[in-house]
C-alpha cells in the first residue's frame, strides 16, 4: 500500500526516500556518530539530538519508568527531565553520578540513544536506588513503550562495549519505530 502511495499522484514518494534514510544521515544521526565514534575527529552530536528522540517518544503518552500509575506525555503535570537510560557510571547509587561525566560529550552514555524523558518525582525516586534496584524497578510496559529491550546487566553496566551493543540496538529498534510511524501516517 505505501508503494502505490508513495508513486501516487499525492506526491509522497519523497516522504517515503526520508523514511527510508531516517537515522542514517552522516555526521547527525548515523549510529556510528551517535555512539561516539567521530569523537577524535571533534565531532559529537549536539545537546538537541537527545532531545528529539525524547520528544518521538514524547509524542505517545507512555507509562513513567518506574510506576505504571503515573503516564509520561506532552500534557503532563508533573516536570519532565532528560534521564539517561544507562546510568551515567558505575556507582553504588544512580544519584552519585559525577557531573565530571556528565559534562564529558564524549561519553557513550551520553549519546541522545540514551535517553527517555522522565517526571521529576520518578527521578527523585530513582537516585536513592543501587543499580540493580533500578534496573529490576523499570517496568515491564515502559520497556515496552520506549524501546528497552535487552538492557545490559547490571554487572555489564561498566562495560564499554556490552553498552555499546545495547545502544546500536536501540540505534535499530528506534529507526524501526519511527519508520512504522511514518508509514502508519502515510496510510491514514
Amino acid at each position: 500500500m505505501l508503494e502505490s502511495l508513495s508513486s501516487s499522484s499525492k506526491g509522497y514518494g519523497w516522504i517515503k526516500t526520508l523514511k527510508d534514510n531516517v537515522l542514517e544521515v552522516p555526521y547527525f544521526s548515523e549510529c556510528s556518530f551517535l555512539l561516539m565514534e567521530k569523537a577524535e575527529e571533534d565531532r559529537v552530536p549536539k545537546e538537541h539530538l537527545g532531545k528529539y528522540f525524547c520528544q518521538f517518544y514524547l509524542s505517545k503518552p507512555y507509562s513513567d519508568l518506574i510506576n505504571d500509575g503515573r503516564t509520561v506525555s506532552v500534557f503532563s503535570k508533573q516536570k519532565l527531565e532528560k534521564h539517561h537510560i544507562v546510568p551515567l557510571g558505575s556507582v553504588t547509587r544512580i544519584g552519585e553520578s559525577t557531573d565530571r561525566l556528565r559534562a564529558d560529550k564524549t561519553n557513550i552514555v551520553n549519546s541522545p540513544l540514551n535517553y527517555v524523558y522522565i517526571t521529576d518525582t520518578t527521578n527523585g525516586e530513582i537516585s536513592d536506588k543501587s543499580l540493580k534496584d533500578y534496573e529490576d524497578s523499570i517496568t515491564a510496559s515502559a520497556k515496552a513503550a520506549l524501546n528497552i529491550i535487552n538492557y545490559p546487566a547490571v554487572a555489564d553496566l561498566t562495560d564499554e562495549a556490552k553498552v555499546r551493543k545495547w545502544l546500536v540496538e536501540r540505534h535499530k529498534v528506534i529507526k524501526g519505530a519511527i519508520q512504522n510511524r511514518v508509514t502508519n501516517l502515510l496510510l491514514t
